[in-house]
């Protein structure tokens, strides 16, 4: 809970309405698509309002001072059960207004809020293991493909050597392509031994080792974002109470379990449990479009579905002033315009990577194409994910104003921009509408 505090801290203008600059924000459910900024303030302050309040007085695990163990409080008193419920409730509704928020670590803040709503403390330890295993098991092959290897992978691995004073490129391409395959492959050998009890204090401390160094290489060496940062020092944090610990509450636990013969209580369990479980399998489903890559744990891997979005020269000056500059440091591309930089325009005015979805990125475009609004101002081609195999993707044609209203009928969930004004000083007029 205090790590969700931070993260939420460190990427406040995603969060906050009014902080959110010019970039457009994309429901996750179309009838949110009118919805007012009143809704972000009641899902921000009771979101953070109940995590500090769960911060304080239900700490999920302390150090029994007698045993030196790690134990779990319980949290089956009706209000600890109440605040997990509008922290579940809140950040829903926070995605819901803006699928941009579904963020890695905030999509595994609400998975570990339903599993602190389970009753027993064993069951909840297990459910806390599986989903960290899950997470490292599916980050790691979705590393496992033709882009990873060529593309981030590549990037990884020059600046983990650059200062050894060592240049990739001076080594051929067979021996460039193993050495980055294996870190993919030593994640799912981690996540393997953390499932296995003999192994699992020592990949427990590989896995605190392992996120210390992605902090070091993401953000000393390719200077990403300070939410990235602060969510491998929270895995660091979360391997050693999980797994690297001598002993974790519920292994060698004597306490009582509590009643589970109320109808009420057992269909919560189950229905909770039920739900945790879609979640190990559904990003079995990523690769065929039906979940999304950020829930689906694609980490760092560019196979991800994208859009490209291309403006007009001409058209330029009618952007936000935020994204002209940033337009301009690039070329121009083949079609005779300007490549949009969907992820530095995120980063640079949020703070946070920008949402790996086609469908959001969609919506985007719309946004821009609403702008402008101007005839053959803006066109986009939306990309699947990549092969596996041979990094091979399936692009539409280019969409050009109406075409891209057409084309969210391809999408199940909501790409429409959000109707609301957001106020920028960077931009032509004192205010930008999204339509």
């Amino acid at each position: 809970m205090v790590s969700g505090l931070v993260l939420l801290a460190a990427t406040f203008r995603l969060w906050v309405p009014g902080c959110q600059s010019s970039f457009p924000q994309v429901p996750l459910l179309g009838w949110a698509v009118s919805a007012g900024p009143i809704w972000d303030w009641v899902g921000l302050i009771v979101l953070v309002s109940c995590l500090l309040a769960s911060a304080v007085f239900s700490d999920q695990l302390s150090i029994q001072s007698d045993t030196g163990h790690w134990s779990s409080r319980s949290i089956g008193a009706p209000v600890h059960r109440l605040l997990l419920w509008a922290i579940v409730c809140s950040a829903s509704l926070l995605v819901v207004l803006n699928q941009h928020r579904l963020q890695a670590w905030f999509f595994q803040l609400l998975l570990f809020s339903f599993v602190f709503l389970l009753s027993d403390e064993k069951r909840r330890l297990r459910w806390l293991q599986w989903l960290v295993v899950s997470l490292y098991a599916y980050s790691a092959c979705g590393k496992l493909d033709y882009e990873f290897l060529h593309t981030t992978g590549q990037d990884f691995l020059r600046a983990t050597v650059a200062p050894l004073g060592l240049d990739i490129e001076d080594w051929p391409q067979s021996r460039r392509l193993a050495v980055t395959a294996l870190a993919p492959l030593s994640e799912l050998a981690m996540a393997a031994g953390l499932l296995w009890r003999p192994t699992r204090k020592f990949c427990g401390f590989l896995a605190v080792g392992c996120h210390l160094f992605m902090v070091w290489l993401l953000g000393f060496q390719l200077h990403q974002s300070l939410g990235v940062c602060l969510w491998n020092l929270q895995f660091a944090a979360q391997s050693l109470a999980l797994f690297a610990l001598p002993s974790i509450a519920g292994e060698n636990s004597n306490s009582p379990k509590p009643s589970m013969h109320r109808p009420g209580i057992v269909l919560r369990e189950y229905a909770i449990q039920t739900l945790l479980a879609a979640s190990l399998v559904l990003p079995l489903s990523e690769r065929l479009g039906w979940w999304d890559h950020w829930p689906s744990w694609a980490l760092y891997s560019s196979h991800n579905s994208r859009l490209y979005i291309v403006v007009a020269p001409w058209a330029i000056d009618r952007l936000p002033r935020e994204l002209q500059s940033l337009i301009q440091q690039h070329h121009p591309t083949t079609v005779g315009g300007y490549t949009v930089p969907l992820a530095e325009w995120s980063v640079r005015t949020l703070g946070v990577p920008v949402y790996p979805q086609a469908r959001f990125q969609l919506g985007v475009a719309r946004a821009l194409s609403d702008t402008v609004d101007a005839k053959f101002a803006i066109s986009a081609q939306v990309c699947s994910a990549a092969n596996r195999l041979n990094g091979q993707r399936d692009k539409t044609r280019w969409l050009l104003d109406d075409q891209l209203h057409a084309a969210s009928r391809n999408f199940w969930l909501n790409s429409q921009p959000r109707q609301v004004w957001m106020p920028s000083s960077q931009t032509q007029s004192s205010s930008l509408a999204i339509r």
